[in-house]
């Protein structure tokens, strides 16, 4: 029997897909839970702002600044796995993903 439901807490699960709710500006991800075999949808309720990281320079990303839906740009080290060295990244946090 499938049915949805949404849940504050859940008992183990598959997750199967993640989507974004635009109207309600959060990730709802949906679960396959064995023993009911039932669905369960979770809504992120944590606050999550969604990001990006760019390696272009603060300064390339000023226009960026300007737009309502991004949040900050800040100056970041990440680890570029493909040289295997730590680079100097910007990251732009956002209201939602359809920003990015």
């Amino acid at each position: 029997m499938n049915q949805s439901r949404s849940v504050s807490e859940m008992p183990p699960a598959m997750l199967i897909s993640a989507v974004y709710d635009g109207q309600s500006r959060v990730v709802v991800l949906k679960f396959y839970e064995p023993v009911s075999q039932g669905i369960i949808l979770w809504e992120d309720n944590t606050g999550h702002k969604p990001y990006c990281y760019s390696k272009l320079d603060l300064d390339e990303l000023d226009s960026f600044n300007e737009r309502d839906d991004v949040l900050e740009i800040k100056t970041v080290q990440r680890r570029d796995l493909l040289e295997d060295r730590e680079i100097t990244v910007s990251k732009i946090t956002t209201v939602d993903p359809l920003a990015i």
